[in-house]
């Protein structure tokens, strides 16, 4: 009896081992609904830092196949204006990730089944959705990120016969640029840092010092934000900002549907733009220091 018992042990053992291997080879998939990559980017010209969104909205159809709508953000936490970025498309059997170019043809971004001494060609959305250029692969392992062993992939590039290291690719998360900014590296004065990772708001992943995913929640206080006033509102043809002191800053303009439509560097303390040429409807003007976003008002044009 003994016997039997220990032998049975034994088996329930083997497949509990069987079932915990399987489940950590598993892939995890990139593209689910309600995954959002939190990204710090600097811009070299002007100088600005600030949060950057990238969020999976719905599933949408595209020539048969189940794509992810990618919408991106560069607002705050609390009043995030979305606009449409891309669209991408998983293939969980062969672990390929491919972005949809302007003609919804199908672009290899990631592809997660590779192996030390691959080659492949890739294509980054980060450059105009056009740029496209041969990666290998010098290491793949594993990592735990949110208590799941991922795969890890570790490419690079060569210009001019050099080689230069890209981004490692982490299985169900991207690279540590986000989603968006895998592969190249930034132009100089550059900066995209992956500051966290969620799906559903329940937090996966985040960078140390990550300003509790938002750059812009950091160094703003109320006596700044005063410093600044826009006017008239609703208005038809001028807009006035005013600034109560003498220090550049930057204006963006964004219509409802989060697109830029106004960018100007501003040096004195009182300006005017005009938006006569603009559309009737609601407008958010956003308004920026050397290092922060610090100003955002909702306008309405008449």
């Amino acid at each position: 009896m003994k016997k039997i018992i220990f032998n049975a042990f034994c088996l329930c053992v083997f497949f509990m081992t069987i079932t915990c291997s399987y489940a950590q080879s598993e892939y995890i998939p990139l593209l689910k609904i309600n995954n959002q990559w939190n990204v710090l980017r600097r811009d070299a010209n002007p100088y600005l830092n600030y949060t950057e969104i990238f969020k999976i909205d719905k599933d949408t159809v595209i020539s048969g196949k189940s794509c992810k709508r990618i919408m991106k953000s560069t607002d705050s936490s609390s009043n995030a204006i979305y606009s449409f970025a891309y669209y991408m498309y998983e293939d969980t059997l062969t672990k390929k990730i491919y972005t949809l170019d302007n003609n919804f043809n199908q672009k290899l971004y990631f592809d997660f089944s590779v192996n030390t001494g691959d080659t492949l060609v890739l294509y980054c959305p980060y450059h105009s959705l056009v740029s496209c250029d041969t990666f290998y692969v010098n290491q793949t392992d594993t990592f735990n990120i949110g208590g799941l062993y991922r795969k890890r992939v570790s490419t690079i590039f060569k210009i001019a016969g050099i080689s230069i290291q890209a981004d490692d690719w982490y299985e169900g998360i991207g690279t540590l640029k986000g989603l968006h900014y895998g592969g190249y590296p930034p132009y100089t004065g550059q900066l995209m840092k992956l500051l966290c990772f969620k799906n559903n708001n329940l937090l996966i992943f985040e960078n140390t010092g990550s300003y509790n995913c938002y750059y812009t929640n950091v160094g703003i206080n109320e006596t700044e934000i005063q410093q600044y006033s826009v006017y008239p509102n609703p208005v038809s043809d001028n807009l006035y900002i005013k600034s109560s002191q003498n220090k550049d800053f930057y204006l963006q303009i964004f219509d409802i549907d989060g697109r830029l439509v106004f960018n100007q560097n501003l040096i004195e303390q009182n300006n005017t733009v005009s938006i006569s040429n603009f559309n009737r409807g609601i407008y958010y003007v956003v308004i920026y220091n050397k290092t922060n976003k610090i100003f955002t008002k909702k306008i309405s044009k008449f």
